[in-house]
């Protein structure tokens, strides 16, 4: 943060600043919403952030594992990568249902 923005701050103020903007807005989900907000808080944020960060890592792989020009070596067969898609498209529908489910 401080690089990228060019602030400089004290590493007790930097610490503080980014435990409260994690931390605050949880704490008035479970406030307004209870525990049961805190459940569908953690699964949303689980199967949200994280599952999409994945999904796009793993869409790069899959879309690139055919290519004969960038795999050289480590191409996979045709057999395999259809297994590959199969299961990145079983990822992502699962992922969809996690966060339709949250909401």
């Amino acid at each position: 943060m401080e690089g990228m923005l060019k602030i400089r701050l004290r590493p007790w103020v930097r610490r503080m600043f980014t435990r409260s903007v994690a931390i605050v807005p949880a704490a008035v989900v479970v406030g307004v919403y209870g525990a049961a907000g805190a459940g569908r808080l953690l699964v949303l944020s689980q199967a949200g952030a994280l599952g999409l960060e994945q999904r796009l890592r793993q869409t790069s792989t899959t879309h690139y594992d055919p290519d004969r020009h960038l795999r050289h070596a480590w191409l996979r067969s045709g057999r395999l990568c259809k297994v590959v898609w199969y299961c990145f498209g079983r990822s992502v529908s699962l992922c969809g249902i996690l966060l339709a489910a949250a909401h």
